[in-house]
């Protein structure tokens, strides 16, 4: 049986294999309207709007971004690059009694913010502005800056991706390709209270994706470096990884009954970040919390071990100086030494565009002193869970599935050499982290990309291997 690129890695989705559908044209391609603002006229056309929301709103913001994504890939097909450029403008306000208003529009011309404020004001009174507006700083990206980048820059970091890729594994592995994708976007924000703000954010991610064919379903492995970077993210994946992707698309499974049961687990570090950011960021929101039992939710009760947080401030791919509400990046406790933290407040908007909505956008789990094998002692009889999928939360019974790529047997805190794949995880949030009896030293961080209605949001985290309990069962169709 013959497979074509498109069947293999819709079979197998993820970020990679979108990424890399995306870049060869799989994507939906958007109308994108054309580059007419001039940034010092931008500026000056936000302070105008909000100063004149400002006369009949108690409050009243502008966020404007433009944004350009582009995907390069090279595999057994050849070469390509595709990209968008967007740009977008939200206009808020909120009367005296609290009632918020906003307007979307794609164009930063000066007559299209002049008609969206019209619109807005209906006829009433026009306030002086009264804040200033700062530069904006130089983008710190020298040689890696996106925007300077050639189209064959560009193809040539897949490409040289795509032939480290061709000389690891063998022949078992039926596709091979090299990708980078860069977003870069820059955002102004205006208050009346006389906030300005501008930042430009640089998000990068590049690597090398395998496949292999292991019983009715691929089997891939992924070397993937992400953060602030440009095409250069290339630079950042390391030989080492890209053999270990290779071994992993080609490792054997063991025939069989898979588990299915309650056991003692190590969860890997992306089923930690996983379960930090669907079982924990996404729940501990005060949206999510109306829908919730209150009294449920603030009593619950982590492991004294365990601190996790949302830290946009700190270097990462899904961080930002400023969130789309215009506060600045910092810190939030979400767990702290296993006592429930205060729900994430600051706004984000998907695509800069969509709704504004409470969420994470770096989350980490502190790690802790113990290295894997301390922690696979601890468990003793067990199981080793890896390559997480993305979790399901149901907010209201905080319940959480994990589609988990593989599960190593362990006997006596080590492994048999038992690997099974296509299973779940399945467990109640604070039962999987109340349980938690170790916490790994090393972390490491994951990037997510994603569309919520049609518009792209990111996100990043960084987590430690954990031991815990759980119920492992075979994935259901749902979660395949």
């Amino acid at each position: 049986m013959s497979w074509s690129r498109r069947e293999v890695l819709g079979a197998l989705g993820g970020g990679a294999a979108a990424t890399i559908l995306w870049g060869c044209g799989g994507g939906r391609a958007r109308v994108v309207s054309a580059g007419n603002e001039e940034e010092a006229g931008l500026r000056h056309w936000l302070r105008d709007a909000v100063a004149r929301l400002a006369g009949g709103f108690a409050s009243a913001s502008a966020l404007a971004a433009i944004r350009a994504h582009t995907v390069a890939t090279a595999d057994a097909g050849g070469r390509s690059i595709r990209g968008e450029r967007v740009q977008s403008l939200v206009l808020a306000a909120r009367d005296a009694a609290g009632r918020r208003f906003e307007r979307v529009i794609a164009d930063l011309s000066a007559t299209a913010i002049d008609a969206a404020v019209d619109a807005m004001l209906a006829g009433r009174a026009v306030a002086p502005w009264r804040g200033s507006f700062k530069a904006p700083s130089d983008a710190p990206f020298g040689g890696d800056d996106p925007a300077r980048a050639r189209d064959d820059e560009w193809t040539g970091r897949a490409g040289e991706l795509y032939a480290r890729a061709e000389a690891a594994g063998s022949s078992r592995v039926v596709y091979r390709a090299g990708y980078v994708e860069v977003d870069d976007a820059s955002i102004w924000f205006a208050g009346s209270d006389g906030a300005d703000r501008f930042q430009r954010l640089v998000r990068g991610r590049a690597g090398a994706i395998f496949v292999a064919w292991s019983g009715s379903r691929p089997s891939s492995g992924v070397a993937e470096s992400a953060g602030a970077m440009g095409p250069a993210a290339s630079n950042a994946v390391g030989d080492a990884d890209i053999d270990a992707a290779a071994a992993r698309a080609l490792e054997l499974m063991t025939p069989g009954a898979a588990p299915d049961g309650d056991f003692a687990i190590v969860i890997d570090p992306s089923v930690a970040a996983a379960t930090a950011e669907a079982g924990v960021a996404d729940v501990m929101t005060a949206e999510a919390w109306r829908r919730a039992d209150l009294g449920a939710r603030a009593s619950w009760r982590a492991a004294e071990t365990l601190t996790i947080a949302d830290d946009p401030s700190a270097a990462s791919y899904g961080g930002y100086a400023f969130a789309d509400d215009g506060s600045i990046a910092a810190r939030s406790v979400l767990v702290d030494r296993g006592a429930p933290g205060a729900p994430l407040a600051a706004a984000r908007r998907a695509g800069f565009a969509g709704p504004a909505r409470a969420g994470a956008a770096h989350v980490v789990i502190d790690p802790g002193d113990k290295s894997l094998e301390e922690l696979q002692k601890l468990v003793g009889s067990g199981l080793l869970v890896e390559d997480a999928g993305v979790a399901r939360v149901d907010p209201i019974a905080w319940e959480i599935v994990v589609p988990i790529g593989r599960a190593r047997r362990l006997d006596g805190g080590k492994r048999t050499g038992h690997v099974f794949a296509d299973l779940e995880l399945r467990a109640t949030v604070p039962a999987l982290l109340g349980g938690v009896i170790g916490v790994g030293a090393e972390a490491r961080a994951f990037a997510r990309r994603i569309e919520l209605e049609g518009e792209p949001t990111w996100r990043s985290s960084s987590a430690p291997h954990l031991a815990t309990r759980a119920r492992i069962a075979p994935r259901s169709r749902r979660s395949a």
